[in-house]
């Protein structure tokens, strides 16, 4: 109703909320000390060893694009990942 829907149909979903929100640089580092390991995984396990370093490969829209895959947005709160919010509160990125 804002904007003329015409100026905005090149967009997918997901691309206009990027417009709308602008692209964030992901912090690696961050995500990394801001994640939870359930399940016998922990930061020096194999699998979770290889998750990093396939992420560490990800150009930031494929990141941006797995965080969105996993929690359902795409934008990182100004705070960073410790203050990541799920449907019913503060919620840590988990593997």
């Amino acid at each position: 109703q804002v904007v003329d829907a015409r100026l905005v149909s090149v967009f997918d979903a997901r691309e206009l909320e990027l417009v709308i929100a602008g692209t964030a640089e992901i912090d690696l580092s961050d995500w990394r000390n801001n994640t939870e390991y359930r399940g016998g995984y922990h930061d020096n396990h194999i699998v979770i060893r290889w998750f990093w370093a396939a992420v560490e490969r990800f150009n930031n829209e494929q990141r941006l694009r797995l965080l969105q895959f996993v929690t359902g947005t795409s934008s990182i709160p100004y705070e960073g990942f410790a203050s990541l919010r799920g449907s019913n509160g503060p919620r840590r990125f988990c593997v």
